[in-house]
């Protein structure tokens, strides 16, 4: 359903208790004051929850370089996001979510075409990269990775960086370059290509429609098995 039917949908489901399930949104709105609607995707703000408590624990005690004994907590946190607004969204809720953890945000940046090139220098006036926990990008924007791994790679410290999935579709930087340069992706859609439940299920896919299922496929396959074996069993 396009964005403005769903509250229409919502009370229906409410009124005559059948359940509403949204397969695609990230809303948290659509859930509110509701008891049958459920969303299968995690919303911005849950996500934004788990990878806080993941830089938690992983991210505050770590070596920056050789020299770096590690034993002093790395707070600090640089945040960079776009102007789309669920980009601006999840970087308004991780930041919230990390001031929870007790981090420290030193740079929370807006980064449109025009500022991109600045990346670089809003790095390294970082108050100290030393102890920099981690940088977060709330942006699938090809050349504002490349920005940012660019001018990690040139402070010379191993600082983690958390973005979005989406690039892994960038197609000039390498798995191989995002391991190397310790980067964490947000992947709610990843698919175990090689689970064993997967490979029948794309194997009677291509047998029966002679092309790959997409990602939208995916999610219909995998949300109608879990409803399916949910009704089966309650």
């Amino acid at each position: 359903l396009f964005p403005a039917l769903i509250p229409y949908v919502t009370v229906f489901g409410e009124q005559n208790k059948i359940p509403v399930i949204n397969p695609i949104s990230l809303n948290s709105s659509i859930v509110e004051n509701t008891t049958q609607t459920i969303l299968f995707q995690p919303t911005l703000e849950s996500m934004a929850g788990s990878v806080a408590n993941f830089a938690k624990e992983k991210f505050v005690y770590r070596k920056n370089d050789a020299r770096d004994n590690g034993l002093k907590p790395k707070m600090e946190v640089v945040i960079f996001y776009s102007a789309d607004i669920k980009d601006s969204l999840l970087a308004v809720y991780y930041r919230d979510s990390l001031k929870v953890k007790g981090f420290t945000v030193s740079k929370f940046v807006k980064i449109t075409k025009s500022k991109i090139s600045s990346v670089g220098k809003i790095i390294a006036d970082s108050i100290s990269l030393t102890k920099t926990s981690h940088v977060f990008v709330a942006s699938s924007d090809a050349a504002l990775a490349s920005n940012v791994i660019s001018a990690l790679e040139i402070s010379r410290l191993n600082i983690p960086i958390i973005t979005k999935s989406e690039w892994l579709d960038i197609n000039n930087q390498t798995f191989e370059q995002y391991e190397r340069r310790l980067v964490y992706f947000i992947y709610p859609d990843f698919v175990s290509f090689y689970n064993e439940g997967y490979k029948n299920f794309r194997s009677a896919y291509v047998k029966k429609y002679n092309s790959y299922p997409s990602k939208y496929t995916v999610i219909g396959y995998e949300l109608m098995t879990l409803m399916g074996t949910n009704m089966k069993e309650y």
